[in-house]
């Protein structure tokens, strides 16, 4: 297992700029995605992120991309998270997760890749 480790500056009210849709605009609106194009990913986040929605603004975030998984605070105050679908989108939800909320103030992200379980089927806060 490979762990990846992001140092993030304190930028607050800041979060990833939208990729425009490379799709053609004929074809099918939708198209499966392949078992390789699956990731999964295991993410703690510390600074100052409990206590302002990090946690809901992850699970928006989540849902908008159409990922499954979990995100929950710790004791010692990080959040944790757990984020599967396809990479595309996972990358896309780390970016926003190294930002976070307005309020948030990241300063580390670790990030281990998983093999896919492909047996969740939402996002959702965990206590």
């Amino acid at each position: 297992m490979r762990t990846i480790i992001i140092a993030v500056a304190c930028l607050a009210g800041m979060v990833g700029a939208e990729t425009p849709s490379t799709r053609p605009t004929s074809g099918p609106a939708t198209q499966p995605v392949t078992r390789a194009a699956m990731s999964r990913v295991h993410v703690f986040v510390s600074g100052d992120v409990q206590g302002i929605g990090y946690r809901a603004f992850t699970q928006e975030c989540a849902d908008e991309l159409g990922l499954v998984g979990w995100v929950r605070n710790l004791p010692d105050g990080r959040v944790e998270a757990a984020v599967e679908g396809p990479a595309n989108h996972v990358a896309n939800l780390l970016e926003k997760m190294k930002h976070g909320p307005r309020h948030a103030r990241v300063t580390r992200v670790e990030v281990s890749q998983e093999r896919p379980l492909e047996r969740e089927h939402r996002f959702s806060v965990t206590y």
